[in-house]
């Protein structure tokens, strides 16, 4: 794991840059401890770039919960999170996320609302078992400090669709 600490971004936009995987696995058992519910094996993986004025961070995960031969769940998510520092006022976001989650008798759980990544929408908007969807946003700094409150502003631009598997996609079915 590789560690950098960018001081270039102010308060704000100051983290991280952290480079690895990971391998987990596990076995659940019920509230008494008595019966094994499931097993789980999860695998992510994280990359991270700095250059010049821009950070890209680039994040995957899956994980599989099963029984036996039973398949109870598969989650995978993949995303792209790419910062500009285009002045010392302005940086501009540039996100994109697709998700997928399969489960076994039970309802859909990918839902696209404003707890989930597109703005202005009510929660629980719509559900699906994918997901994709990407932000556009420009971050306003403007340098003044009120009652240790750093006084800014942020324009948007959200786009995203959620459907089922085997369900067709086409432009006109994003918000």
């Amino acid at each position: 794991i590789k560690v950098h600490h960018i001081n270039g971004f102010k308060r704000p936009e100051d983290m991280a840059i952290v480079n690895g995987a990971q391998i987990g696995w596990g076995k659940y058992y019920s509230g008494g401890g008595m019966e094994k519910l499931y097993d789980i094996f999860s695998f992510s993986s994280d990359y991270s770039l700095h250059r010049d004025n821009a950070l890209i961070f680039i994040s995957f995960s899956r994980k599989y919960w099963f029984k036996s031969d039973i398949d109870y769940r598969t989650k995978s998510d993949f995303s792209i999170k790419q910062y500009y520092k285009t002045s010392p006022r302005l940086t501009t976001v540039i996100y994109s996320y697709y998700g997928a989650d399969y489960r076994t008798g039970v309802e859909t759980f990918m839902y696209l609302d404003e707890n989930n990544g597109v703005r202005g929408y009510p929660r629980y908007y719509d559900n699906g078992e994918r997901l994709f969807r990407i932000n556009l946003e420009n971050r306003f700094f403007s340098g003044i400090s009120i009652m240790s409150a750093d006084l800014g502003a942020v324009q948007f631009f959200d786009i995203g669709r959620v459907w089922e598997k085997g369900e067709a996609t086409k432009m006109d079915n994003l918000l």
